[in-house]
């Protein structure tokens, strides 16, 4: 029994420091001296995934399933069918493995990461959602408010771009909070987002508030405005714009009072933005 035990932890040692064959091969030996251990079923299912010998991992996970339906078994199939890019059947064992134990960050994780490969998006923001308040990170609180926004989940997109307000003021949370209330007809709370924005943009202290100025007033004051937004226009249409300068001319239409001309580009910036960050995640 000791022996078997060592075999064990020997098998487990090698398959963690990336061993595969030898874990593979002590595997096989411990299993013929006992053919019916999770464990050895469960370990020769990660290592052959690793070697991406599906049929072999997916063979050994329901052999341990029959001896012992888990978490941990259920959340190792849908990972295999996960790498296997069939997100569907992925998420129907992530499913299973939450009837088991609900509350699990690495299940709600895992599912929304496959909701999200199939496009669909609401149903992964609210996995992401399950996942962040059984562990809030920054990081998650970042994929979730753009991707929200691009769900139409509004309220859900205001929620996350205040939490994110509160960890670092960014002119991009601002705007991106301000459309969110527009989108939910709060034009109010979506005036103050977009005008905090503004202060907090690049162009912060250039320009003075404009309330009680007239546009006219306003160009006579600072004629270099529209030969700026004229800039930003020849720039986005030579394709050599950032995101930031699709936000920077969304905030001199804002100036300048044209609003739904001010969105457009605050979507555009959104949209680049998101992209950008999605990749990087």
């Amino acid at each position: 029994m000791q022996t078997l035990k060592n075999n064990l932890s020997k098998a487990k040692e090698l398959l963690n420091t990336g061993s595969y064959d030898e874990a593979i091969s002590l595997y096989q030996d411990i299993q013929k001296e006992d053919s019916e251990n999770k464990a050895v079923f469960m370990g020769l299912g990660k290592a052959y995934l690793e070697k991406e010998m599906w049929e072999e991992s997916l063979y050994s996970f329901l052999r341990a399933e029959v001896l012992n339906p888990s978490v941990e078994v259920y959340l190792s199939i849908g990972i295999l069918f996960y790498k296997k890019k069939n997100y569907r059947k992925s998420i129907e064992y992530y499913e299973k493995a939450e009837i088991q134990k609900s509350g699990m960050f690495e299940i709600y994780w895992n599912k929304a990461l496959a909701y999200e490969k199939l496009k669909m998006l609401k149903e992964a923001v609210f996995s992401f959602i399950q996942a962040y308040e059984t562990n809030p990170k920054s990081e998650l609180a970042r994929k979730i408010a753009p991707m929200a926004l691009e769900a139409k989940l509004f309220q859900e997109a205001v929620r996350f771009y205040r939490i994110l307000i509160q960890k670092e003021e960014h002119s991009l949370y601002y705007a991106e909070l301000g459309l969110a209330y527009m989108e939910l007809g709060n034009y109010e709370e979506s005036k103050k987002a977009y005008q905090k924005a503004k202060e907090l943009s690049k162009l912060s202290g250039k320009y003075p508030k404009i309330d009680d100025l007239t546009f006219d007033d306003f160009i006579d004051q600072y004629p270099d405005l529209e030969n700026q937004i004229e800039n930003t226009i020849q720039k986005i249409e030579k394709g050599m714009a950032e995101y930031h300068d699709y936000f920077d001319l969304g905030n001199m239409l804002f100036i300048k009072g044209d609003y739904q001309k001010s969105a457009d580009h605050f979507k555009q910036a959104r949209d680049i933005y998101v992209h950008k960050l999605l990749l990087r995640l």
